[in-house]
């Protein structure tokens, strides 16, 4: 199972922008409303203008850059991704070019993990220079162990478990209880009981124990 991945939304975004009257006036009337939705969303986002310049990112990809140890990493990366797109875009619209849905993939590899990028155009195909540039940021190759490894390993229940890959992917407290149907106090005892039999201090170092191939896009501690 991949972490953090949301094709379908971040595609179907693209294709809702396309049908509006034009983007500036979507952004202009449900900015806010567009931003808490991004930021709801687990897979890591970006929103750059044709100038590459950063117009929004959201709040997973904020926590990955900023949290990660290769955060720095990570951000050259999509720096170089978005000065490909950028050029690739401007040439199409110069030529008056169709934009597929997704324009540019690139994979790639840091000192923590491999990570998937993905391209997209946001905006009518022949606007004058208008449009947004829409970067994806996911974790590749990072599976999660079978239940009965991490049960022989760890000492794990069937709950724990599943609490285990609900924190790898990013969720609070909160949201596991919501998730699982338990109280908020319950969600906590089943996470600091797993931290324990794991031997770790933080929520940002399960996902070391529990995937196999890569650590994912950790969520925040």
């Amino acid at each position: 199972m991949r972490s953090f991945r949301a094709p379908s939304l971040a595609h179907s975004y693209v294709r809702l922008e396309r049908h509006a009257p034009s983007t500036s006036a979507a952004l202009s009337r449900h900015g806010p409303l567009i931003t808490r939705a991004l930021d709801v969303l687990r897979e890591g986002l970006a929103f750059f203008d044709l100038e590459e310049r950063p117009v929004h990112t959201n709040q997973t990809l904020r926590r990955v850059l900023a949290e990660q140890d290769d955060g720095e990493e990570i951000r050259h990366e999509i720096r170089r991704f978005t000065e490909s797109l950028g050029a690739l875009v401007r040439r199409r619209q110069g030529h008056g070019g169709e934009m597929p849905e997704e324009m540019a993939v690139r994979d790639f590899h840091t000192s923590e993990g491999s990570y998937l990028l993905r391209g997209s155009f946001v905006g009518e195909a022949h606007e004058d220079g208008g449009g947004l540039l829409l970067v994806a940021l996911d974790s590749v190759g990072a599976e999660f162990l079978s239940a009965e490894l991490l049960q022989a390993r760890y000492g794990l229940t069937s709950r724990e478990v599943l609490v285990a890959r609900l924190v790898t992917q990013g969720l609070s407290d909160a949201e596991i209880a919501a998730r699982l149907c338990i109280s908020r106090h319950t969600a906590r005892h089943h996470t600091e009981h797993l931290r324990q039999k794991l031997g770790v201090r933080s929520r940002a170092e399960v996902a070391a124990h529990v995937l196999r191939g890569g650590r994912g896009l950790r969520p925040a501690g």
